[in-house]
């Protein structure tokens, strides 16, 4: 008996197809059109590999890495440690903030740059900052730490509740003219007015306060002379200008005569930039906090401060305290309508010989130091660190392939 098998017709693929299968690619191929290095280098996948960064220390802190795929990433060891100072890249690998941006060219050309911060310095700083926001409920700070004599930036920070300042959107959150500098009309009037020390103010010790309805000082004058200051009609204008202030970072008023002037705002770099300026030895110095070859050596004497005046300024800011000097001022918030203040907070170390200077800005406040004393001077940690760096620092740059880095001792 047979059975009948069923018979599958298996599917053929005619000649003539296969050959243009087999054709089209290669006639693409011959007959393409010319292709660019641009057109080659572009899409979102290509990201050039970019120069190093180093801390003063010579600790790495951005490299470029290629995964298996290929594709090269941007790699930042330490998170969102200095990130205001150290910056970001976009998705094509070209910076957008920092010293990405402020440096891209010659990292693109792959050399490496160094900071001017160092690592422990600046993720104590950190631990300070975040600790202080948290303790006054606040919606935004700053802290930055700075050598006194040079103006190279040792740690810097900001954290703010607002998503378009995590963002780093427009301009750095430290150069923005966000607080009142009015604190340091008072040292400027004392300077002014007081060439021979004042022992009373030595003995009174550092203390809070009340100069104004909603505004206190933190400061070693006695009450007397604060109101003595106060009372004075005497404008600080030309003082604050010699200090820097107009600079870029805020209007100066044509007549300065209260410790806090409503529409007088700066940036707290710019405050800390002129505090250091009437402690140290060397006048107004510029900030800055990337190393370079040839370290920028400007600096600006100021007329009617002398030697005498700043130690005489020291040694009554020393104290055993820290801060040095700062304000507090409550205002109402003209969006939410709730009370809210303002803090700044300015301080050195060594007490006799400074070498570094620092300044805490917070913003949207819902306590301040009086209610929770303390908590500023929990920066005196990271001032010892600052202050116990080694002055030599490392430029590193690259000289030849991946990985062959040269580092240069100054």
């Amino acid at each position: 008996m047979k059975r009948n098998r069923k018979k599958t017709r298996r599917p053929q693929i005619p000649f003539l197809s296969l050959l243009v299968v087999l054709l089209v690619p290669l006639f693409c191929f011959l007959f393409r059109g010319p292709e660019t290095e641009i057109e080659a280098n572009t899409g979102p996948n290509y990201v050039p590999i970019r120069g190093n960064i180093f801390d003063r220390t010579g600790t790495l802190l951005a490299y470029s890495k290629k995964d298996p795929s290929g594709a090269v990433k941007r790699i930042y060891p330490y998170g969102d440690m200095a990130k205001a100072i150290i910056g970001e890249v976009d998705s094509w690998g070209r910076g957008i903030f920092g010293a990405e941006l402020l440096m891209d060219e010659v990292l693109l050309s792959q050399k490496d740059i160094s900071l001017t911060l160092e690592r422990e310095v600046q993720i104590t700083s950190e631990e300070v900052l975040n600790m202080q926001m948290a303790k006054f409920n606040a919606t935004f700070g700053c802290f930055i730490m700075m050598d006194a004599n040079t103006g190279e930036i040792l740690a810097l920070s900001t954290r703010s509740k607002l998503k378009e300042d995590e963002a780093h959107i427009g301009e750095p959150l430290y150069l923005k003219p966000l607080f009142h500098p009015g604190l340091l009309s008072i040292p400027i009037r004392w300077l002014r007015e007081n060439e021979e020390f004042d022992e009373d103010n030595l003995k009174s010790g550092h203390k809070w306060v009340d100069i104004d309805s909603g505004q206190s000082l933190w400061s070693p004058w006695t009450k007397s002379t604060l109101q003595r200051f106060l009372d004075e009609k005497r404008s600080v204008t030309k003082e604050l200008i010699d200090l820097g202030f107009g600079d870029g970072n805020g209007k100066v008023p044509i007549y300065t005569y209260n410790i806090f002037e409503e529409d007088f705002k700066s940036s707290p770099l710019n405050i800390l930039r002129a505090f250091a300026s009437l402690i140290n030895d060397n006048g107004l110095i510029s900030p800055y906090f990337i190393n370079t070859l040839d370290f920028p050596s400007e600096k600006r004497a100021i007329p009617w401060l002398d030697q005498k005046k700043r130690e005489s300024l020291r040694e009554l800011l020393s104290g055993f305290s820290t801060p040095s000097i700062a304000s507090v001022w409550w205002k109402k918030e003209e969006t939410s309508g709730s009370k809210r203040c303002e803090i700044i907070a300015l301080g050195y170390w060594p007490r006799q010989s400074p070498k570094v200077v620092y300044i805490t800005a917070i913003k949207g406040a819902s306590y301040d130091p009086i209610q929770r004393p303390g908590i500023l001077s929990r920066a005196r940690r990271a001032l010892k660190l600052g202050a116990a760096l080694p002055e030599e620092k490392i430029l590193s740059y690259r000289v030849g392939g991946e990985g062959d880095v040269k580092k240069v001792v100054q």
